[in-house]
């Protein structure tokens, strides 16, 4: 009986002593699970409206810390280490913190813990938050929380995966369940932008941007950069602008990029120039910000700065193609032909063949590759800019020059008929054509194509030179000689004016000579003569000159001198003429031998069919036609002709060289990313430990104030100090 009581007494004690100890964990973790909802609520929230800089937040942040600090006294009571439950509760505070590596990592210590249903999807959570696009689809299924949730995440799946007829089809459905959720609408906008269905994009845009939140903020941006990708720049400029006045807004690099572009696009690239400037101020390391501002830098003929900003985009993307399209163009425009197209070819991808604003960049490209002589290269150039700019004189004007550079006048006279078709008012492709006629003789034409380029522009020296000419054939020689001693006193450089003044005087010559003015005919020759040599001193180059130097040697019958000039530079002029001197020496044999010789160099020519007809039928009693010599009757050649056979003189001109100083226009180029939203189920919870845990049963002791004992120094030796 006794020994029974023992054992109640014990059983009494035990129950005791375990009542005073022991309690279930869930009583001690509720006592911090406010905390933990109130964090989660915040945490779904700021995530759930796009805004994780409030897991940043002051407030957030002490809440956050609070819940940990009650986790850890509450972990710290229990000797037993339950893996699983660590692993969830460690990863489940790092989401809250927003730190999705950490949370993988504890999640995955142990492949285990990876088995339960309820780590399998905070795993799964933790990589959507981290953005992991791969297998994301079986990620989701996991995740989802409502049904237009997961219609609207499989639509992103779907487009992830390209399939884009599943993608379109489950975003709608996810509007059509909830028509005024902003994130649903916008996402969708950005899926038709990335189709270029630019109009379907901009409904859904607009749609949310008078909504207050987010997503209806960015709707503006959106709006903006749809336009621009339609070429509505302007209303991209007013979209731009209205976001920037908001205060709310976040993408201010963006929007001050988009609104750089919309300006240039507007070519005020003034304006473009310093929103282009805050662009790179806010994001200094944007290779397209960079490039922006040297297009427009470009486009103001600044084209050292515009280098140093391509150097600068190149240094930071080293392949970007449109930074080395940039650099092309400067190098072209500072006549750096072979480094401009060797930066054109870097940039081959970056120019848009079936783009209308590329005609600038294409045009460059083909003047590069033609001073290089790469006309394959440049026709091709040419043709294309032909297509994208039907109304365009340029192509046709530039294309001419290398015709006539390669001395097929036809062909060039033919392009340039285009090219003044497109743009009747362009003073040196008149001036170029007019040229042209003067080389087929058509003297009356090129003087209403003279007149018409002087009109346009009274400084054109070659119309004025040109015109000079056509006064002369109209036996004007009064009026010709003023209007070239007029441009020489302005251009005394050119050689050209020198060479035609002599022609003009050596004309006055003979004139003066059949009218029996032996004294003006005299001064005229020598001067003609001094024309010719100082035409050929100025510009040595101009072998041709020594034929019209003979010339002037043959009217002062030093025939010697004028057949050692004609031998100088041989031409069909110089050979037609040793045959003249021949003639009017007698010298039938060598005369006819001459002609013959001309004739083979050019057997259409006129004047040397004329001359020769004469010859045969004065020297030789032969009758032969003399095809287009009736042509020439009442021309000046035949008309001051002293011995009746004409002498050819050599005009000299100079062709137009076409420059393009309209501003460069550069393609407008935007970066416009795509960022997934996925809305996963941010549904989690924290564990409670099981097992023992011990309270300590041991009072704290109430701390008892005592006044700190204040020690004397002792005294070292016996001096005693006396008092002060």
């Amino acid at each position: 009986m006794r020994r029974y009581h023992i054992h109640i007494l014990i059983a009494v004690f035990m129950s005791l002593l375990l009542g005073a100890c022991r309690t279930t964990s869930s009583s001690v973790f509720h006592e911090f699970q406010d905390t933990f909802q109130y964090v989660h609520q915040d945490f779904t929230d700021a995530l759930s409206a796009h805004e994780p800089e409030r897991l940043r937040s002051r407030e957030y942040q002490a809440n956050l810390n609070e819940l940990r600090e009650s986790y850890r006294q509450n972990a710290r009571l229990f000797r037993l280490r339950d893996t699983l439950r660590k692993a969830n509760n460690d990863a489940v505070l790092s989401i809250l913190n927003g730190d999705y590596n950490a949370a993988q990592r504890a999640l995955e210590r142990s492949p285990k813990n990876l088995e339960n249903s309820q780590i399998q999807q905070l795993h799964a959570l933790a990589r959507i938050l981290k953005k992991e696009h791969s297998s994301q689809d079986s990620l989701l299924n996991t995740t989802t929380a409502s049904n237009s949730n997961k219609n609207y995440n499989s639509g992103l799946v779907f487009w992830n995966q390209k399939n884009f007829g599943n993608a379109e089809a489950a975003l709608s459905l996810a509007i059509q369940e909830e028509p005024k959720n902003t994130l649903f609408r916008i996402t969708r906008g950005d899926f038709y932008y990335s189709q270029g269905k630019f109009e379907l994009a901009l409904q859904d845009f607009k749609k949310i941007r008078d909504e207050n939140n987010y997503y209806g903020i960015q709707a503006y941006l959106k709006t903006g950069s749809v336009a621009l990708a339609m070429k509505k720049y302007e209303e991209a400029e007013e979209n731009f602008k209205y976001y920037l006045y908001i205060e709310k807004k976040k993408n201010i690099f963006e929007a001050h990029l988009g609104l750089a572009n919309a300006l240039y696009g507007r070519k005020n690239f003034r304006l473009s120039e310093k929103e282009f400037r805050l662009a790179v101020h806010y994001k200094n390391h944007s290779a397209f910000a960079h490039i922006g501002l040297g297009n427009a830098l470009c486009s103001q003929q600044n084209y050292k700065l515009a280098m140093a900003e391509f150097e600068r985009a190149l240094e930071i993307e080293p392949s970007n193609q449109f930074a080395y399209l940039g650099k092309a163009i400067v190098l072209y425009k500072s006549g750096n032909y072979p480094d401009a197209y060797e930066a054109f070819k870097n940039a081959k991808t970056a120019v848009d063949l079936n783009n209308p604003e590329m005609t600038d960049v294409l045009l460059c490209r083909a003047i590069t590759c033609q001073n290089l002589g790469k006309e394959r290269e440049s026709n091709a150039d040419f043709e294309t800019i032909m297509k994208l700019d039907p109304e365009s004189a340029v192509p046709y004007a530039a294309l001419s020059a290398q015709y006539i550079a390669k001395l097929q006048f036809a062909k060039a006279e033919e392009l340039l008929n285009q090219a003044i078709a497109k743009d009747p008012d362009n003073d040196k492709i008149r001036s170029n054509r007019g040229n042209l006629n003067l080389y087929f003789e058509k003297f009356e034409k090129a003087s209403g194509d003279f007149y018409r380029a002087l009109a346009i522009n009274p400084r054109n020296v070659s119309a004025k030179n040109g015109l000079a000419i056509t006064l002369l054939e109209n036996d004007e020689m009064e009026k010709a000689l003023s209007a070239l001693d007029s441009l020489i006193y302005r251009n005394p450089s050119k050689a050209y004016l020198y060479n035609n003044r002599g022609i003009v005087k050596a004309y006055l010559g003979v004139r003066n000579d059949m009218e029996h003015n032996q004294n003006a005919a005299g001064k005229f020759y020598a001067e003609s003569l001094a024309d010719f040599n100082k035409a050929h001193q100025t510009d040595a180059s101009r072998q041709f000159y020594y034929v019209n130097v003979g010339n002037a040697h043959k009217n002062i019958n030093d025939f010697p001198e004028a057949l050692k000039n004609y031998q100088i530079y041989t031409s069909k002029s110089g050979v037609n003429n040793m045959s003249v001197i021949y003639a009017a020496q007698n010298n039938k044999k060598d005369a006819r031998k001459y002609f013959d010789i001309a004739l083979q160099l050019d057997s259409g020519s006129s004047v040397i069919n004329y001359n020769k007809a004469r010859l045969l039928k004065e020297y030789f009693g032969e009758m032969r036609a003399s095809g287009k010599s009736e042509s020439i009757q009442q021309s000046i050649q035949k008309k001051y002709s002293k011995d009746g056979f004409i002498t050819m003189y050599l005009y000299d001109g100079e062709f137009e060289k076409y420059t393009y100083e309209n501003a460069h226009f550069l393609p407008v180029h935007f970066q416009n990313d795509f960022e997934y939203h996925y809305l996963p189920n941010y549904k989690m919870s924290l564990m409670p430990f099981t097992g023992i845990y011990f309270k300590s049963t041991k009072k704290k002791s109430k701390q008892v104030y005592r006044e700190p004992k204040v020690y004397s120094p002792k005294r070292k030796g016996n001096v005693i100090c006396p008092p002060l």
